[in-house]
């Protein structure tokens, strides 16, 4: 797990890439919440580990869950960060889809 330091800026009137703003979003509104900001690597990626006074909380981005093998690889890397922290649950902030997955162990909604 490591400190988020920088922010990929995205010129949000012409870019294709809708996750990227989406992720940039969510980002500055969590520092504009004051939360303390990790991503997660290990053998997956976790776009963000929230720090919310004691509680470590894992949160994955995407624009569109069910697009092409998006799904899997959103859930795998959330689930590992699960394991990572020690937290049975995970969310993924999607722009128009909700669901409740439980992927191996833990709940990811």
């Amino acid at each position: 797990m490591k400190t988020l330091k920088q922010l990929s800026a995205v010129e949000f009137s012409i870019s294709k890439n809708r996750g990227k703003l989406l992720e940039n979003l969510v980002f500055l509104e969590y520092l504009k919440a004051g939360k303390a900001l990790f991503y997660f690597k290990g053998n997956h990626e976790c776009d963000f580990i929230v720090k919310d006074g004691n509680t470590m909380s894992p949160f994955q981005v995407s624009w569109d869950i069910l697009e092409g093998s998006t799904k899997e690889r959103e859930l795998r890397g959330l689930n590992e960060a699960c394991d990572y922290l020690g937290t049975k649950t995970g969310t993924i902030i999607c722009f128009d889809h909700e669901d409740t997955f439980t992927y191996p162990n833990n709940d990811l909604k």
